[in-house]
């Protein structure tokens, strides 16, 4: 089994951000304008992932990430006559497997992350039937949790390794940006919950043997991370996501002694805050905050995002890497910095 991350790590002394390997890669999320339904037919596009996967491979990344089951619509799954999801869309699993195996023809790796926690304000889904479906899922109420388990993730990962590709998938992120579906609401108890949520659904993964392992991203305060609310017990690692203007990682000391006591960290979305499309600002920001990883003790780096074109959002792909079909500055930058290998 190949394995793009160092079972081991030089001592604080001798780290040096200029020429410790850290493992790049690029966040997809989804492409177009398919936040939801990329998978589906009609938005899934064979000729769009493998322009995609192109670019990150050119760029040396070695891990790709995407969202499986993001947004709160329900458009990847069939529909009851009353509108309550009763199983996958027919071609969800397929596309998914076309997906992976276009990462392996270039050796790259997938974190599958599986939902969005900024997908349920309470503004756009005041107590409808779409939130009580969602909430009963991520509480396991009346047993949503186990039937979403049963027939949704392990129909997933057993066609995954049915088709051999267990390897491929080296990570598996169970909610991006968990802290904010707990500003949402949607967990009933807050960080109680999530302690449950991350422990529970992190042990129904562990048979597929997901290389990396399993964990949640975080963008809220890193509060939430020393005080042991994404519970350490249940993560393999730490998805931090982090957006500034200057590429720092706050609290990198504490980052440095955790990770040089065998924790291990993931910069698992990092980019501008600002709204500016300046090509020099995101070359300079992109290798700060490369350099910091290193030096805060994190394993791997993952830019947002490779393409990032979305009109009344980002029509000038100032959050992207590449701009018009185009590789920005600071995509060069990410390609040369210096990166692990398997």
């Amino acid at each position: 089994m190949l394995y793009l991350w160092s079972a081991s790590r030089p001592p604080l002394s001798t780290r040096a951000p200029a020429s410790t390997p850290l493992t790049k890669g690029y966040n997809i999320a989804w492409w177009d304008v398919n936040y939801g339904h990329q998978w589906n037919d009609g938005s899934f596009s064979e000729k769009k992932v493998r322009e995609l996967l192109d670019l990150a491979s050119l760029g040396s990344a070695k891990i790709v990430r995407v969202w499986l089951f993001e947004d709160s619509n329900q458009w990847q799954f069939e529909l009851d006559e009353v509108g309550s999801p009763i199983r996958l869309r027919k071609e969800f699993i397929p596309n998914v497997i076309t997906f992976l195996k276009e990462c392996e023809k270039r050796g790259l790796k997938a974190n599958l992350t599986l939902f969005d926690g900024n997908a349920f304000p309470r503004e756009r889904l005041p107590s409808g039937e779409k939130r009580a479906w969602w909430w009963n899922v991520l509480n396991n109420q009346y047993g949503y949790g186990d039937w979403f388990h049963k027939v949704v993730v392990t129909p997933l990962f057993d066609a995954i390794e049915d088709e051999d590709l267990t390897d491929t998938v080296a990570q598996v992120e169970l909610m991006n940006e968990i802290d904010g579906a707990v500003k949402s609401g949607i967990f009933a108890n807050d960080w109680k919950t999530v302690r449950t949520f991350v422990c529970s659904w992190q042990k129904r993964l562990k048979p597929f043997e997901i290389s990396y392992g399993v964990s949640v991203g975080h963008q809220g305060s890193v509060a939430h991370i020393v005080n042991n609310d994404l519970p350490a017990e249940c993560t393999d690692y730490l998805d931090l996501h982090v957006y500034n203007d200057n590429g720092t990682i706050p609290m990198c000391d504490w980052f440095q002694k955790k990770a040089d006591q065998g924790r291990r960290f993931q910069l698992g979305e990092f980019g501008q805050k600002s709204g500016a499309h300046d090509d020099e600002a995101q070359k300079k920001l992109t290798a700060n905050f490369l350099s910091s990883a290193v030096e805060c003790g994190f394993e791997s780096a993952l830019a947002w995002r490779l393409e990032d074109l979305r009109p009344g959002h980002n029509k000038e792909a100032r959050y992207s890497y590449t701009a018009y079909g185009e590789p920005r500055p600071a995509w060069y930058v990410m390609r040369d910095f210096p990166g692990q290998f398997p």
